[in-house]
């Protein structure tokens, strides 16, 4: 799968999220010539699950800890996964590619390409740990009343 985030400089409430069926060719090399929207238009899925962060303050234009002259601001695409069985396909490793790049507008085919790195992601299953369970331990109770009943 892929994902994409797109944010306006300095317009926090701008931020949108995007997904393109399978593992679509999103790399520079092979999509710098063309403006975001026409990046492999014909496998952008409408109404997609990937969301962004709602708190829209996290979107917010920075100043940067590494320069006084540079800026910040974050885009980030959230997707959501249903809880998996330790059996599920999805524990697994990922080849990840995470690029940057700056259009000077929605129309712009010549974008800045900022960065693109490679690295791999593996999602392990979780690991459950059984405990045994005395029905005569009252114990819980309390923490339980305690937790919730304050």
């Amino acid at each position: 799968m892929s994902i994409g985030c797109v944010t306006q400089v300095g317009n926090a409430g701008a931020t949108k999220t995007y997904q393109w069926e399978g593992a679509a060719d999103m790399d520079f090399s092979t999509n710098g010539a063309v403006s975001f929207n026409d990046i492999n238009s014909d496998q952008k899925i409408d109404n997609a699950e990937i969301t962004k962060n709602e708190n829209e303050s996290f979107y917010a234009l920075e100043e940067s800890t590494l320069s006084f002259k540079n800026m910040i601001q974050n885009c980030e695409a959230l997707l959501p996964i249903e809880k998996q069985s330790s059996s599920s396909e999805i524990f697994t490793s990922y080849n990840a590619l995470l690029q940057a790049r700056i259009y000077t507008s929605k129309d712009d085919t010549d974008p800045v390409n900022l960065s693109e790195t490679e690295f791999e992601i593996t999602l392990d299953a979780p690991v459950y740990e059984a405990e045994e369970w005395d029905e005569n331990d009252e114990t819980w109770f309390e923490e339980i009343e305690n937790e919730f009943f304050i």
